[in-house]
């Protein structure tokens, strides 16, 4: 694309201008001509100085006046324009936020056959941004894009087909679009790759050499991977058995943010396995993973604060993280939250309320959960149990449970 080449040479020499403090008059002669022809309706430069009024170029700074001039050349059905029209509507830069806008731009530009808008156009289909959610219409768009090799398209289409999303599923062409992926060291792909041969799905099962695409993606830095990695690693499932290795990769993913690995390094660090124990940094972990709803996490999380392991004791603090992870259906905690209800420790006393949570995790077989669910029930009047089976039988319907 012409355009683009020119906004290249345009922004590199505006680069090196700054680096030698060059406020000089040709550089403003420059500006002064490149506004000049935008005025005469020149969509190129029209583009670049909208780009110069963005980054601040030789120019003041001024997103409203950004978007005026890529509007101007968008308008001159300029596709570099149209895609970064787009962008300020989604984003609202300079202009405010207006999904309909951004669609309609980047339709422009994918009608052109731009790629990346191609793609960009998908995404506001799957998620419903602008227009009506339609996964069909998405994946059309996903094969336009990943056909000219935008490698996203190419990993969105390939977890469609996966999914059977807005496509009819089809494992054989995930695999596939995966390993072309994979062969240009995309680690999403790598590692996904590993999950076909972990599951068995239209290859045989293989944990040798799952773990060996985990590991691979893992070496990429792909946080996930790592984290798989490291429970072959624990478990000795496709590799020699190794749990120094193991915490290796947990602290790796754990850093990048992976939420199972941060509880996964918290709960080492608690229990002192392969490690020196250390509560501090175990709830340091923990908590990390527990504020990011991850409903384990919150249960362990919600367990110290009740035993006083590594925080100072606190029941209502308990009580707190204990809710957070029986909402999410997290059994664990719906027995201690249940416990604490029944005794009225660090929450009032609400005998009808634990004996939901009693009901709830019993149906999921938690054999703890039915000793006291009945224990509850018999405490309770006729007209309470009945209140209580009632408000067990509305969560379990609202959050898709039997």
């Amino acid at each position: 694309m012409h355009t683009l080449r020119k906004l290249l040479v345009f922004i590199t020499f505006a680069a090196f201008a700054s680096l030698a403090n060059a406020n000089s008059e040709l550089d403003e002669q420059y500006i002064e001509q490149l506004t000049a022809e935008a005025e005469k309706g020149d969509t190129e430069a029209q583009l670049m100085l909208g780009i110069a009024y963005y980054r601040g170029i030789e120019v003041e700074q001024n997103l409203e006046l950004s978007t005026k001039w890529v509007l101007r050349a968008a308008q001159g059905e300029n596709e570099d324009a149209q895609f970064l029209a787009a962008a300020a509507y989604f984003d609202g830069i300079g202009v405010p936020k207006d999904y309909a806008e951004a669609l309609k731009w980047y339709r422009l530009a994918a009608d052109q056959g731009m790629a990346e808008a191609e793609y960009k156009l998908a995404y506001l289909y799957d998620q419903g941004l602008g227009v009506a959610q339609n996964a069909e219409e998405s994946v059309k768009w996903l094969k336009k894009s990943a056909a000219q090799g935008n490698t996203e398209a190419q990993y969105r289409l390939a977890i469609a087909y996966q999914e059977g999303r807005g496509i009819q599923q089809d494992y054989e062409k995930s695999l596939l679009l995966y390993r072309e992926l994979a062969e240009q060291g995309d680690a999403r792909a790598q590692s996904e790759i590993g999950m076909f041969y972990d599951l068995g799905v239209v290859v045989p099962k293989d944990l040798v050499e799952a773990a060996k695409w985990h590991r691979l993606a893992a070496e990429n830095g792909f946080a996930p991977a790592q984290y798989f990695l490291g429970k072959a690693l624990a478990s000795g499932k496709g590799v020699h058995q190794d749990n120094t290795e193991a915490l290796k990769w947990f602290a790796a993913a754990a850093k990048q943010g992976h939420a199972e690995s941060q509880l996964m390094l918290g709960a080492c660090n608690l229990s002192g396995f392969h490690m020196p124990r250390n509560a501090t940094e175990g709830i340091y972990w923990t908590r990390l993973a527990a504020e990011q709803g991850l409903s384990d996490a919150q249960a362990m999380l919600g367990a110290a604060y009740d035993d006083g392991i590594g925080v100072t004791q606190d029941y209502t603090e308990a009580t707190k993280w204990y809710r957070l992870a029986a909402e999410q259906g997290n059994v664990r905690a719906q027995v201690d939250l249940g416990l604490m209800l029944v005794d009225g420790i660090g929450v009032e006393q609400d005998p009808i309320e634990a004996a939901k949570w009693f009901l709830l995790a019993a149906v999921a077989g938690d054999q703890q959960a039915l000793e006291q669910a009945v224990l509850t029930l018999l405490s309770l009047e006729p007209k309470q149990r009945e209140m209580a089976e009632t408000l067990a039988e509305e969560w379990a319907e609202k959050h898709n449970r039997k």
